[in-house]
């Protein structure tokens, strides 16, 4: 009689022990292979075309990279200016900033936005919109572009 509850103790740890031996399979640390992004710089520069939306019309847009300004337009009623600038080459991975500056006529109409769009080749198009605050005719933002 003896024999039969130490066997079903014997059988009760096994059965503990197989239960956790998925656990400590998920639970090891596993080496994960990230890559940093790349941070585009001014060392190789690229044509990219860029197409830039806004609401209302802006006295002004500039655009700046690196506190330079790349772009300065006098946006007209279409809604959209599309051009191309010299910017960094992006690749996947990439992070692009752009600071951005626009300064509508009359600040109490409503909030006021602007669409950066990148469309570097070989890379899907990359695009931000930032808006302005309520009775504010200034935008003055960071956009960020990841591919």
């Amino acid at each position: 009689m003896m024999n039969k509850p130490i066997k079903a103790l014997i059988y009760c740890l096994l059965g503990i022990v197989a239960a956790g031996l998925p656990l400590a399979f998920f639970a090891a640390p596993t080496k994960l292979r990230q890559e940093p992004a790349t941070v585009a710089t001014e060392a190789t520069t690229n044509v990219i075309p860029v197409l830039i939306r806004y609401t209302d019309e802006p006295v002004e847009v500039k655009l700046l990279y690196l506190g330079k300004e790349i772009l300065s337009l006098k946006p007209d009623r279409s809604g959209k200016w599309y051009g191309a600038l010299a910017l960094p080459s992006v690749r996947r991975g990439s992070v692009l900033e752009l600071e951005v500056r626009a300064m509508w006529p009359d600040p109490l109409l409503s909030n006021q936005a602007i669409t950066v769009q990148l469309l570097p080749p070989g890379l899907p198009a990359s695009s931000d919109t930032q808006w302005t605050d309520t009775g504010v005719g200034e935008l003055h933002a960071t956009f960020l572009f990841r591919w």
